[in-house]
């Protein structure tokens, strides 16, 4: 969830030695849906907190992302629980593939590699990919940008979405424990959009109470929070489904 590149790598493993760089950086964030029929009210009063159970809640900060996911266009990467994502934040380009989610009472865990979207960036995640078993197309685009890198190596664009987040760090003392985001996404389906409310609640120490602050949220704003099942990649999908469904039934 933040936003500064995960560069680090297992002090065990690395791409060279035939280990995939997801098997370093854990990725670990409880996910709460938001419900009733003012979600943005909801995420607005959670952004004015100042305090959560034992934290204190830092100022906060706006940001705006442009998320595209990238597959092949038999989505080999979907059927090896992998993704990949190009994120535009604040001007600054993002590239990012994840392993397998683990969710337990909407407690999401995954392995990540985040990185600049440069050449040498994207360099480490085909790497990463390959060691995963996925093999892209072996070619090269010379362009800048790298929405064409990733098509030229047969990669196509299966959600496009947008998210206003509102970032808040938690603190016990001075010491930063979690991020607590409040976003409002819109997934673009050609011509149709989708809104969706979420809050994500990521750990930034092994032992930050991400659970607790949670529940404090929950507790705090009853009715209107509940854990999510799936993340957000998923869930713009089964909305994009449903969205079929009903223009199909009229």
């Amino acid at each position: 969830m933040t936003t500064p590149p995960r560069t680090t790598s297992s002090p065990h493993s690395s791409p060279s030695a035939g280990s995939s760089e997801l098997t370093a950086p854990e990725e670990v964030e409880l996910k709460l849906v938001v419900r009733g029929e003012n979600p943005a009210d909801t995420l607005a009063a959670i952004s004015r907190l100042v305090q959560l159970g034992d934290a204190r809640l830092g100022p906060p900060r706006r940001l705006s992302m442009h998320d595209l996911y990238w597959d092949t266009p038999e989505r080999v990467l979907g059927a090896s629980h992998v993704s990949l994502r190009l994120r535009t934040v604040d001007g600054a380009m993002l590239l990012t593939t994840k392993g397998a989610t683990q969710v337990n009472g909407g407690l999401f865990r995954r392995r990540e590699l985040e990185l600049p979207a440069d050449r040498a960036g994207w360099k480490r995640i085909r790497g990463a990919l390959r060691v995963e078993g996925i093999k892209l197309r072996n070619q090269t685009a010379d362009s800048p940008r790298p929405v064409d890198w990733l098509s030229a190596a047969g990669l196509v664009v299966t959600q496009d979405r947008v998210t206003g987040r509102t970032l808040r760090v938690a603190y016990q003392g001075e010491r930063a424990i979690a991020e607590i985001a409040c976003d409002v996404t819109r997934f673009n389906f050609g011509g149709r959009t989708a809104d969706y409310h979420e809050v994500e609640v990521e750990q930034l120490s092994a032992d930050a109470p991400v659970r607790s602050l949670g529940r404090a949220l929950v507790a705090r704003f009853p009715g209107q929070l509940e854990p999510a099942r799936i993340g957000k990649y998923a869930r713009g999908l089964q909305l994009e489904r449903e969205l079929a469904e009903r223009e199909g039934a009229g």
